[in-house]
């Protein structure tokens, strides 16, 4: 009688783990473990004399353990793996293309010039675009250029200046553009003697690649000593032309 009992139970196990994987669509689960229940049966019916006759519901308790096992095993490959998501990719942290700090002269100087680098100028029109820091005479300036005459590498020689450029905005920009032919040159910007002009300054050196200008800049100019700081930028851009 209690192999009845038995099989019943196999059945019964086997029909509850059945109706699980029906709900959850797991047909090919069906089909391969429905054999392997029926091999349990037939393996079970063909060898259970081997089972102690003293402990009934032995063989039982393992045969609903082997299938418990199977069906649980089965349903924890068979769940959906959750898709991970790819974080998005960050851009690298390009160098700014502009400063905006807003740096104050206090009078300390009033004119700040860098080197175009030999083999950068590729021709004698030279354009020169500067922006305003603030709007009106405080953010005011010349655009102004030197030339190395000596060979020392420092700017001694003006070669020219622009009229007074003021703006009605900060942001704006003023260009000038001059001819010349000297190979060494410094470009950069002026405005009064010992006003407080509000310029645009960043610390460090240029950004962006291949840029013409030198990092460091000259803000005395012979006669006397010619004296540089840096490395510092501005907001400015050159380009040159024949």
């Amino acid at each position: 009688m209690y192999h009845n009992k038995i099989i019943i139970s196999i059945l019964i196990q086997t029909d509850r783990q059945l109706m699980k994987i029906f709900s959850r669509k797991f047909w090919g689960t069906v089909c391969i473990w429905g054999g392997g229940v029926l091999l349990i049966v037939l393996v079970y019916d063909s060898s259970h004399d081997y089972f102690p006759q003293s402990s009934p519901h032995q063989a039982e308790t393992i045969l609903n353990n082997i299938i418990t096992s199977l069906f649980s095993k089965t349903e924890h490959h068979q769940k959906e793996i959750p898709l991970r998501r790819q974080p998005p990719e960050r851009p690298a942290n390009p160098k700014k293309e502009f400063v905006s700090v807003v740096h104050q002269t206090k009078g300390n100087y009033n004119v700040w010039v860098w080197e175009v680098k030999p083999g950068m100028k590729t021709g004698n029109t030279v354009k020169v675009k500067i922006m305003h820091a603030v709007a009106g005479e405080r953010g005011g300036f010349n655009i102004i250029a030197y030339a190395d005459t000596t060979g020392d590498g420092k700017p001694d020689k003006e070669l020219a200046r622009s009229d007074f450029f003021i703006s009605s905005d900060p942001g704006e920009w003023s260009d000038f553009e001059f001819t010349t032919n000297e190979k060494r040159i410094f470009i950069g910007n002026t405005w009064p003697q010992g006003s407080n002009a509000f310029v645009f300054r960043g610390n460090g050196p240029w950004p962006g690649e291949n840029c013409p200008l030198s990092d460091h800049f000259y803000y005395r100019i012979p006669p006397g000593a010619a004296d540089s700081a840096g490395p510092a930028y501005t907001n400015m851009r050159v380009s040159f032309s024949d």
